[in-house]
C-alpha cells in the first residue's frame, strides 16, 4: 500500500504545499527585489529567501505527512487520508474554525502577506541572510497553514461543508493581495 508509507504521503503534502505557497511567494520576492537596491541586497540573498523558505515548507510537509501515517495506523484515517468517523471530522472542523480567530493566526497572516516590515525588520545581506529570512518568514506562513491541512484531513463527514471550507481557507490565506491601479494594471 504505497499511502501507507512515509515518501509517497510526504511527496504528496510537499507537491500540495508547493503549488499553495510558491504562490505566495511573488509579493515576498517582489518585496526583497524592492529592498535589494535600497537595503544592500544581491541575488545570492534573493536565492537565499526561496531556499530558506521552501526548506520550512518541506519540514511542515514531513510533519503532517507524519501525522496522517499516525492517524492511520491509529485507526482515525483511512488510506487516504480521510477522517473515518464523523466526530473526527466535526471535532477537526470546530478547531481549524477556533484557530482561524487566535492571536496566532493573526500574528503570523500578517506577517506572512506583508513580507515588506519583516525584511525591514530582519534584514540581513548575502546569501545566509536571506536563508535566514526566508526561514523566519516560512515560519510565520506555516502558522496560517495547519488550519488548510486539517480541513484536507476532515474533508469526509461534511464533504460539502469541509471542501467549501477549505476552498475559503486557500483564498483567503494563501493568495496574495491584489489591487488594480488606474491603467488597468493588476500590482500584489
Amino acid at each position: 500500500m504505497p499511502m501507507a508509507r512515509f515518501t509517497p504521503v510526504f511527496g504528496m503534502w510537499a507537491i500540495m504545499m508547493a503549488a499553495m505557497m510558491l504562490p505566495t511567494m511573488v509579493p515576498t520576492l517582489r518585496s526583497y527585489e524592492d529592498l535589494m537596491i535600497s537595503a544592500d541586497g544581491t541575488r545570492a540573498g534573493w536565492l537565499g529567501v526561496v531556499l530558506g523558505y521552501m526548506v520550512i515548507w518541506l519540514v511542515f510537509a514531513a510533519a503532517i505527512a507524519s501525522v496522517q501515517l499516525l492517524l492511520l495506523y491509529q485507526g482515525i484515517v483511512d488510506m487516504l487520508g480521510i477522517a473515518k468517523s464523523k466526530a473526527v471530522s466535526v471535532a477537526l472542523l470546530v478547531a481549524v474554525g477556533a484557530f482561524q480567530f487566535t492571536r496566532m493566526k493573526e500574528m503570523c497572516h500578517g506577517v506572512c502577506h506583508s513580507p515588506s516590515l519583516y525584511f525591514l525588520g530582519k534584514w540581513k545581506p548575502g546569501f545566509m541572510g536571506g536563508v535566514r529570512m526566508g526561514l523566519g518568514l516560512g515560519a510565520f506562513c506555516v502558522g496560517t497553514a495547519p488550519a488548510t491541512a486539517f480541513l484536507a484531513i476532515a474533508r469526509v463527514a461534511c464533504k460539502e461543508a469541509s471542501s467549501s471550507a477549505l476552498s475559503t481557507n486557500v483564498l483567503q490565506h494563501d493568495t496574495p493581495e491584489c489591487s488594480w491601479d488606474g491603467s488597468g494594471r493588476l500590482h500584489m
